[in-house]
């Protein structure tokens, strides 16, 4: 994985457009790009218009959306009385990627769309179906 780093950019410059909340969620990154099923992460950051999720364990892979590529980012919300599970539905594009702690790649997201869905009881990851792509 390479970082998305301009070589004249200085190395800390903040590109975020909204204050970052630190919001640790199990979520569910699904590329649009390629026939790959689910993969599981964690929220690190997130705001209106961007997140940080990362993937403990989950190696450097080619199974990762790339900069540039579009992925759908399901965010599991705390269980409510009123309203049972819900999830939080995010599409978006990887703006970066931070490859440093090889065992823990994070991928920074701009997002374009949000919704709340009802969630169904949690289930095993499964393959995607051409009816799952983003769009």
């Amino acid at each position: 994985m390479q970082r998305d780093q301009d070589p004249g950019e200085p190395h800390n410059r903040d590109r975020r457009q909204e204050d970052r909340h630190e919001v640790q969620r199990a979520c569910l990154v699904t590329p649009a790009a390629t026939a790959q099923g689910e993969m599981s992460g964690i929220t690190t950051n997130v705001s209106r218009s961007g997140m940080l999720v990362s993937f403990p364990g989950f190696a450097l892979s080619e199974m990762l959306p790339r900069v540039g590529e579009f992925a759908r980012i399901l965010i599991e919300l705390p269980k409510n009385v009123k309203f049972g599970q819900r999830a939080l539905e995010c599409g978006g594009r990887v703006v970066r990627a931070e490859a440093g702690r090889r065992e823990s790649p994070q991928l920074a997201f701009e997002i374009h769309t949000m919704k709340i869905r009802t969630r169904p009881a949690a289930r095993a990851p499964r393959k995607r179906n051409n009816a799952d792509r983003v769009q």
